[in-house]
């Protein structure tokens, strides 16, 4: 796809995107040139296929193509120079070296779409500050296409994030199908400008970021003393917590279980036996004696 550029670098590039462009002084021309030598509808460009045709429509104004005037019409191709009464336009091709002046996408600039449509196969357009897109070559985003209007949508980066802003146009501005007037774009959104789309690219959001678990929250539930049922086995329960304070009693309800004999209270009864036998004994020397 060709572009119509100027010479002098003043304006803005346009691209062959229609049928035909109109070349002249007045604001309603797609490809405008404020210069007193240019007529109010000086010429068109005609584009059918991969032919693209200049036509003169002004007959007393200067029109010609590489040094040779037109009278009429004259087929063009990349790299023609083209004279516009005394402003030098010239038909690009930005696969044979032209760098448009839309900035590339840099780190300073994480913003920018990116062309869905067939006429503008994946051009990328960066996006810094504030930027109009529209048919007019004052634009800062200047698309040669009739779904425009001439100043059709403002992008602006307002504290690191991306709004567009409808600026009255007549075919609308939408974000992800639904029309808007101003709307705040994430990463992914799908730009359009009537029938022309754009994916945005941006920086990552919050949704974007993985969370990072700490060690205590990746530990197993039981691991970390408490469940959804409730506290722990290593938890003491009720009674054993009053058993600790010391008193003697066993909570409300709970049953009594026997207590085993310690071994200092066996040892005690065989003394006792022991010694029952021992007075049983000397009591029955002394009465045979």
């Amino acid at each position: 796809m060709l572009k119509l550029v100027r010479k002098d670098n003043k304006g803005i590039a346009r691209w062959l995107v229609d049928a035909r462009m109109r070349i002249g002084s007045a604001p309603d021309n797609d490809f405008v040139i404020a210069d007193a030598s240019v007529a109010d509808t000086h010429a068109e460009l005609r584009i059918k296929d991969e032919e693209v045709a200049l036509v003169r429509v002004h007959s007393d104004s200067v029109l010609s193509v590489n040094g040779r005037d037109v009278k009429k019409a004259v087929l063009t191709k990349a790299g023609d120079l083209i004279c516009v009464g005394t402003v030098e336009l010239e038909l690009v091709d930005p696969k044979e070296g032209f760098v448009p002046k839309i900035k590339p996408v840099t780190q300073d600039t994480p913003w920018s779409i990116k062309a869905m449509d067939a006429s503008l196969p994946e051009k990328t357009f960066a996006i810094s500050n504030s930027m109009v897109i529209g048919r007019s070559s004052d634009c800062q985003i200047s698309i040669s296409s009739s779904h425009l209007s001439r100043r059709h949508a403002e992008l602006s980066v307002v504290d690191g994030r991306l709004m567009v802003k409808d600026m009255g146009s007549s075919n609308g501005t939408y974000v992800n199908g639904k029309r808007v007037t101003e709307a705040f774009l994430k990463r992914g959104d799908l730009l359009g400008f009537d029938k022309l789309i754009f994916t945005v690219l941006g920086p990552p959001d919050e949704l974007d970021k993985t969370m990072v678990r700490t060690m205590a929250d990746s530990l197993p539930v039981d691991k970390r003393g408490e469940s959804a049922s409730g506290p722990s086995a290593s938890m003491p329960t009720p009674s054993e917590a009053a058993a600790s304070e010391g008193g003697d009693e066993p909570a409300s309800g709970a049953p009594v279980s026997p207590q085993p004999a310690t071994a200092g209270g066996s040892g005690m009864g065989m003394i006792v036996a022991v010694a029952v036998v021992l007075v049983l004994a000397g009591v029955g020397l002394f009465m045979v004696l």
